[in-house]
């Protein structure tokens, strides 16, 4: 091509390898996918000017890797960024915390928010709860036994249950105002089976929030005997089955 001599066109082929094998050197998804996007571009520049006249039929297949790669980029950088979310969304992502923007969306995708305009009995002890709740705003009467007290917003409900299978130990009651997000158990259970990536994350954050509720457990001064009144001293956090 005009303007171009062979040993400056050679340049690009270099420059192609160059940047293609540098991203196969990195673990990181997003640069990899940058520095073969760039060597593709390389490649292609080496197609139109090198030749005498470009060789299409090898532009147009490049173009066709670089295209792919395109789509993969976008869907890869959705999937980290947390945008497009609705309010309750995003107040829900800050307060859960711990997962990629991704595995966030297909949660939500299988789960229901929902205003407790009157109050919402959530488990019932001895029973195995059918649903795993999680408390995004309001506060949530928790009762075990003759004894009773409460808990604030952003934690889990039935998660032992969940993860365990087993009867609830407490019935728990949110209270009128509150907000909660719901997922039915096996709907869940069955999307963390099909996304091992998703089931890790979501298990670990289910784990802290346990770890936070042992940390901060409830202590016999918090209790009340329900015929005695109500609650002098709520905890933020507390031990729930």
């Amino acid at each position: 091509m005009i303007g171009f001599e062979v040993w400056d066109t050679a340049v690009l082929v270099y420059l192609a390898t160059t940047m293609q094998v540098l991203g196969f050197l990195f673990r990181t998804q997003l640069i990899l996918r940058l520095l073969v996007l760039l060597g593709t571009v390389f490649y292609i520049a080496f197609y139109y000017f090198h030749p005498a006249e470009p060789i299409w039929d090898a532009i147009y297949g490049s173009s066709l890797i670089g295209l792919a790669n395109i789509i993969g980029l976008v869907i890869l950088i959705y999937s980290r960024v947390p945008f497009g979310m609705s309010d309750w969304e995003r107040e829900l992502f800050d307060a859960m915390g711990g997962l990629e923007p991704g595995m966030f969306r297909k949660l939500v995708s299988i789960g229901q928010l929902g205003d407790s305009r009157r109050p919402i009995e959530m488990t019932q002890e001895g029973r195995r709860p059918k649903k795993l709740y999680f408390v995004l705003r309001g506060r949530t009467t928790v009762r075990k036994g003759v004894s009773s007290f409460q808990i604030t917003d952003r934690v889990f409900i039935g998660e032992v249950a969940f993860l365990t299978g087993v009867t609830a130990t407490a019935s728990t009651v949110l209270e009128r105002g509150g907000t909660i997000v719901e997922w039915d158990s096996d709907r869940l259970r069955c999307l963390c089976k099909k996304r091992p990536a998703l089931r890790q994350a979501f298990e670990a954050l289910i784990s802290r929030d346990l770890a936070a509720k042992v940390a901060t457990g409830v202590q016999p001064d918090n209790l009340r005997v329900m015929n005695e009144g109500p609650i002098q001293v709520i905890r933020q956090n507390a031990a729930i089955a």
